[in-house]
């Protein structure tokens, strides 16, 4: 008798586990949605590696400095703060195509920190 006792507690447990995560997987699923439209956008103290495609002398890594500028090879004092990567890569884009036949340009988001007002301290 006691066998069949722990037997149906088990299952019992079992199935008020799962009708617990069932019941807390829903509102999850509702945060990934809503996320899935979120742009990041860089900030001082990221870490950006820029590739530039058939110019490997000119793609490096840099870190974003306070002032939220960025300093790399042919580019001097662009300000990267506040930029998404895509928005970054065409603005590097546009001071390379002065020195690089069209130049094509890839950010890379490493170390991530973000725009102050997004950060949680």
């Amino acid at each position: 008798m006691l066998m069949i006792f722990k037997k149906f507690f088990v299952a019992w447990v079992a199935v008020l586990a799962c009708l617990f995560v069932g019941g807390c997987a829903q509102p999850l699923l509702e945060d990934i949605q809503q996320a899935s439209d979120y742009t990041y956008r860089i900030g001082p103290g990221d870490s950006v590696n820029i590739f530039v495609w058939g110019n490997p002398e000119l793609s490096t890594s840099a870190a974003v400095r306070p002032d939220g500028k960025i300093t790399v090879p042919l580019v001097e004092e662009l300000l990267a703060s506040g930029k998404t990567p895509f928005e970054l890569a065409r603005d590097i884009e546009k001071v390379l195509s002065t020195y690089v036949k069209s130049p094509q340009v890839v950010v890379m988001v490493g170390g991530f920190k973000g725009v102050r007002d997004q950060q949680i301290r």
